[in-house]
C-alpha cells in the first residue's frame, strides 16, 4: 500500500539512516520509502518506491541488503531521518492523530511507550485510565487498599492488575497527580503482596483438594483462577511458607469427580491385594514375565508397579 498525502507540497527524501543499507534507500517527509538498490545490488538509474505493508495497525517496510531482508516501522524511519535519534530507547513513533497510517512529519513525535493516560504494553494490549482514577488509586493504595481490589472498582481484570501497579509506583502515568509509592520489589510476599489473588486460608484448602484427587482444571475453575496459578501453588512453587495446620478456608468443593485410582478405576485389573503379592514376588527374584503370565496383565504393568510408578498408594503389609 501507498503512504498517505494529504496537502499539496514538496516532498523532500533523505537517506534511511541504517548502516547496513549503505545509503541506497530514502524516506520521504510524508512516509514513502523508496529504493536505489537494483538487481544484483547495482544501483539503479531511476529510483523504486516500495510498497508498505502492516504489521499490526503499524505501517512497515522491506528492505534488502548483501541479500538480507531487513524490515522497518515506517513512522521511525521519518522521526530519524527528519528529527532525530529518540532521547532515549525506550522512547518509541507516536502519531498525534492516532493514525498509524499518517506517517507525515508532522504528525509524528518520539513519545515514551506509557506515554499519557494509557499504558501499553508490550504485547500491543492497552489498559486505558484518566490521570483522575490513577491519582484516586495511588490515594487509596496509600490508605492500605488491596491493588486488585482498586482494579475491580476501575472494572479492570485480575490478570491486568499490573496496570494498576505500575500507575501506583509511578512507573506510569508521571503527569497524574496523588502520592506515588515506591515499588516494594521482592519484599512482599502471600498476603502482604497487594497483587494476591487469594489468600492461606484458600492456599491449604487448595492443596487439601489436590491431595483428595481433585485435578489442577477443576480447582482451578472452582476458585476463577488460572491452571498455571493453582499448578504453582499444589507443587509448592508459590505460597512455600503456609503453615499447613492453619485455618482452612470453607467452601463447597469443584464440581468433578476425584481422580479414581487403584481398583476404582473403570479399567483396573488388579486390586491391592493382588499388587501387593506381585511386588512380592518380584522380591523373591521371580522373573516379571511369569509374574504377567500368571496374573493377566503385561510385562511393563509388572514393572510400573514393582517401581511404584502406578499403584503408589498400596503400601505393604507387616
Amino acid at each position: 500500500m501507498r503512504a498517505k498525502s494529504k496537502g499539496h507540497r514538496k516532498t523532500e527524501w533523505r537517506a534511511i539512516k541504517a548502516d547496513v543499507l549503505g545509503g541506497l534507500y530514502e524516506v520521504s517527509n510524508d512516509g514513502q520509502v523508496r529504493s536505489w538498490n537494483g538487481p544484483g545490488g547495482w544501483p539503479r538509474k531511476t529510483p523504486l518506491v516500495l510498497s508498505l505493508h502492516h504489521k499490526g495497525s503499524a505501517l512497515t517496510v522491506r528492505c534488502a541488503s548483501n541479500l538480507v531482508s531487513y524490515t522497518y516501522g515506517v513512522a521511525r524511519l521519518v522521526l530519524e531521518a527528519f528529527v532525530g535519534p529518540p532521547p532515549d530507547e525506550t522512547f518509541i513513533a507516536r502519531h498525534r492523530d492516532r493514525d498509524p497510517e499518517n506517517n507525515r512529519v508532522e504528525n509524528l513525535y518520539w513519545g515514551a511507550w506509557w506515554s499519557g493516560d494509557e499504558w501499553v504494553q508490550r504485547s500491543g494490549k492497552t489498559v486505558v485510565l484518566s490521570g483522575t482514577q490513577v491519582a484516586d488509586a495511588r490515594r487509596r493504595s496509600t490508605e492500605g487498599e488491596r491493588h486488585v481490589d482498586i482494579a475491580a472498582s476501575l472494572g479492570i481484570g485480575a490478570h491486568r492488575v499490573g496496570a494498576v501497579t505500575r500507575a501506583v509506583h509511578g512507573l506510569t502515568h508521571p503527569d497524574a497527580g496523588g502520592p506515588v509509592t515506591e515499588s516494594p520489589g521482592r519484599s512482599l510476599s502471600g498476603e502482604d503482596h497487594p497483587c494476591a489473588l487469594i489468600d492461606k486460608p484458600t492456599v491449604r484448602l487448595v492443596r487439601q483438594w489436590a491431595s483428595a484427587g481433585f485435578t489442577v482444571k477443576a480447582i482451578a475453575d472452582r476458585l476463577g483462577r488460572s491452571v498455571s496459578g493453582v499448578r504453582s501453588i499444589v507443587k509448592g512453587a508459590t505460597w512455600r511458607d503456609v503453615d499447613p495446620d492453619g485455618p482452612v478456608a470453607q467452601m463447597s468443593p469443584p464440581r468433578a469427580f476425584v481422580r479414581a485410582r487403584g481398583e476404582r478405576a473403570g479399567m483396573a485389573k488388579l486390586d491391592s491385594g493382588r499388587v501387593r503379592a506381585i511386588r512380592a514376588r518380584a522380591a523373591r527374584g521371580e522373573r516379571h514375565s511369569d509374574i504377567a503370565r500368571d496374573s493377566g496383565v503385561t510385562q511393563a504393568t509388572v514393572r510400573a508397579i514393582v517401581t511404584r510408578t502406578t499403584w503408589r498408594h498400596v503400601v505393604e503389609e507387616v
